[in-house]
């Protein structure tokens, strides 16, 4: 009997995984996916963008809203990493737009740090809390304004646009 271990590599007895050798389990029926692996991957085609497997693992019933052991929901990992298309999709299909990892931050808040204004269009206009707060009691518009204050040149310019979507939203 084999069982996945947290970083879904090998099994209990050392030895390799014939379920896991580092690529989604594309083709392969969800029920005979080990779930701690499906949704590891689920989580990890979330952050690379891989639209295609994102909705095959949601059509195939995977939890939108799991978590990875730092709270970070899919929705979370998209937007952070600037996948726009993932962040729709999954907003589309009902994930819970303000997910706080264990830090606090939502999707909004990391996308806005991060400077993808895409993804900040697409979370505000799918209706993410624009004043959520995070642990060090920061909202969205407070990351953006510290980190323009470390930036310059075109990079500070897209935190300008970041700034101003926050600000026409109601950010406070």
């Amino acid at each position: 009997m084999l069982h996945a271990r947290p970083n879904g590599i090998g099994n209990s007895y050392g030895g390799p995984n014939p379920w896991f050798d580092g690529h989604l389990a594309q083709g392969v029926p969800a029920k005979f996916i080990p779930k701690k692996i499906e949704l590891a991957d689920f989580l990890k085609a979330a952050r690379e963008g891989e639209l295609d497997s994102v909705i095959s693992f949601l059509d195939h019933g995977v939890d939108i809203d799991y978590r990875d052991h730092k709270g970070r929901s899919a929705l979370i990992l998209a937007a952070k990493n600037g996948k726009s298309c993932v962040v729709n999709e999954l907003l589309k299909r009902g994930a819970f737009k303000d997910a706080k990892d264990d830090d606090g931050n939502t999707a909004l808040m990391l996308a806005a740090i991060n400077g993808i204004e895409k993804a900040v269009k697409i979370l505000l206009l799918g209706g993410a809390k624009v004043n959520e707060i995070n642990c060090r009691s920061q909202t969205a518009l407070s990351l953006v304004r510290e980190k323009m204050q470390s930036t310059d040149g075109e990079t500070r310019e897209a935190f300008f646009a970041i700034e101003h979507l926050l600000l026409v939203s109601g950010a406070e």
